[in-house]
């Protein structure tokens, strides 16, 4: 999976929909064979050391604070499992605008450094018996999205204090909504990434 996914990184057919013209922040656009939801990814430097960075973003006792600061559509969530030091299963809940059911993912998280420089953390929808489907679609507060593909590619710099990061998602909110406004939706996931950079800068 590692390996797949640095490779997606690096895919053709990435185009660009934003490039700030005060810092190294990207945006990208990538169509995905068979879905009309686009795959999105945000690259920028984060003035932050490999290691901080991964515990900002997948270590358990960190992880939801860190979601709420670099997600704005994050509303609340648990870490269900800690299979182990590198792997988590997480319920994530988040806030759509009104009259539009709120959304929620179930995932597990991987966490993994590739060698010294360079940092790894993947996550994908899973099933999980703490976690069951609401099937009443009257009663339900929350729709299940689908995780296809999430994760941080992180590479540390010569200096040592900083990374250049990579954070892509492709998801399937499932449920009513316009593919227009699910593909919005993903161009501000992009923004995790700046956010993740502007959290760290602030310190």
């Amino acid at each position: 999976r590692m390996t797949d996914f640095e490779m997606l990184m690096k895919k053709d057919g990435w185009s660009l929909q934003h490039e700030s013209k005060k810092s190294d922040f990207k945006v990208f656009f990538l169509a995905v064979e068979g879905s009309a939801i686009m795959m999105c990814k945000g690259q920028c430097t984060v003035p932050a050391p490999l290691n901080d960075i991964l515990k900002f973003i997948a270590a358990p006792e960190h992880l939801l604070q860190s979601m709420q600061i670099v997600d704005v559509m994050f509303k609340e969530g648990r870490v269900v499992q800690v299979t182990d030091p590198k792997h988590l299963v997480v319920l994530g809940r988040f806030k759509m605008p009104p009259t539009i059911t709120h959304r929620e993912v179930v995932y597990e998280s991987i966490c993994t450094k590739v060698d010294a420089k360079t940092g790894v953390v993947l996550g994908n929808s899973v099933e999980h018996p703490e976690c069951p489907i609401e099937l009443d679609s009257l009663m339900m507060s929350h729709v299940r999205c689908n995780l296809m593909t999430s994760g941080y590619h992180l590479v540390e710099n010569a200096d040592g204090n900083s990374c250049f990061a990579t954070y892509c998602v492709h998801i399937d909110p499932k449920g009513w909504l316009p593919t227009m406004i699910v593909n919005l939706t993903a161009k501000d996931q992009a923004n995790n990434i700046k956010r993740m950079r502007d959290h760290f800068a602030a310190k």
